[in-house]
């Protein structure tokens, strides 16, 4: 096995931060999230980049009757439930369509998404079910991702991937995921536990804290984990890198980017799996600095490539033989 460089981006719009955030305090940075994309996709265009995007399922609606239609049967009445978009509704309204409400809804980015060579839909479930934050049953995730698969069918998207939103994943919840199709998934290694936002198993503080020095100085090692088996029937690709937001330090940006290369070439030495993810509402709040960072990442990929034959590939690519 070569050094293999995945990439996989978390495509939420305000979904993903409805229960924590509003329009005028974050909407700013989604629009910006939103101009992006294509931009974004010309990089992976230009490196020979696939990328694995993982949607949140109602942004592929057309029109807020959709939205409804789609919404998984189990959570209609869920108006109570902290977190869900029910409970949500009194805190903002919902646009008619992306027209009136590119916040919320993205079909047209997430057409040009699935028509670009070599990239990947998968899901972030149908209403970014953070699984901790809304502890529920199994059947009523496998309801809400299996809304987002049948929404998907529109773009004639088969989606085979998951990323768990905000990397909460029960290891209860994974046994449904074989039924609807879905054989693959971001998991967390040793090192990850920084970035799974359970923080009622690690305080605040502490959290923030050892994620930042995490990612600009090495501590407890930087080679990751390999994709592995799951049971019989899911493969584990598990993150290596949050690529953070800008900040106004510029040794931090320094730091953190050194960082990522450092890992790349790492991976493309020992023939190993480097797994970077990101938002692109990362990106809002200084697109231009974003995507020229972004590029120098994809550049020394191509070095790598060219060198040690690194490859990039997408999560569903991968292939692991069950122990």
């Amino acid at each position: 096995m070569t050094g293999t460089f995945v990439i996989s981006i978390d495509f939420e719009l305000m979904w993903g931060v409805h229960d924590r955030l509003t329009i005028a305090d974050y909407g700013k940075n989604v629009l910006g999230g939103r101009q992006s994309i294509p931009f974004i996709l010309s990089l992976f265009e230009k490196y020979g980049v696939r990328a694995t995007w993982a949607c949140v399922g109602a942004m592929f609606a057309s029109s807020i009757e959709e939205l409804f239609e789609y919404y998984p049967v189990c959570a209609q009445n869920q108006v109570d439930v902290p977190g869900s978009i029910r409970a949500s509704m009194n805190v903002y309204s919902l646009g008619r369509s992306e027209k009136d409400d590119p916040y919320h809804y993205a079909p047209s980015l997430l057409r040009l998404i699935s028509g670009s060579f070599g990239q990947e839909i998968a899901t972030h479930t149908y209403t970014h079910f953070a699984c901790f934050d809304r502890p529920q049953s199994s059947s009523t995730f496998a309801s809400d991702v299996q809304s987002s698969l049948n929404i998907a069918k529109k773009y004639n998207s088969r989606i085979k991937s998951i990323v768990f939103p905000r990397n909460q994943i029960p290891s209860s919840y994974l046994g449904v995921l074989p039924s609807l199709g879905i054989t693959h998934f971001r998991g967390l290694d040793s090192l990850d536990r920084f970035y799974a936002s359970n923080r009622r198993l690690i305080p605040f503080i502490m959290h923030r804290a050892c994620r930042i020095y995490d990612s600009v100085l090495p501590g407890v090692g930087t080679i990751r984990n390999n994709p592995s088996a799951h049971g019989n029937d899911l493969v584990n690709v598990s993150a290596s890198r949050f690529l953070r937001p800008l900040t106004k330090s510029s040794l931090y940006n320094k730091l953190h980017l050194i960082r990522i290369k450092s890992e790349i070439l790492e991976a493309a030495k020992a023939n190993r799996v480097y797994h970077l993810w990101f938002h692109p509402h990362n990106f809002g709040h200084d697109l231009s600095s974003s995507l020229q960072r972004l590029e120098s990442i994809l550049q020394f990929f191509l070095e790598c490539k060219n060198k040690y034959g690194m490859r990039s590939s997408c999560m569903s690519d991968f292939v692991v033989s069950c122990p």
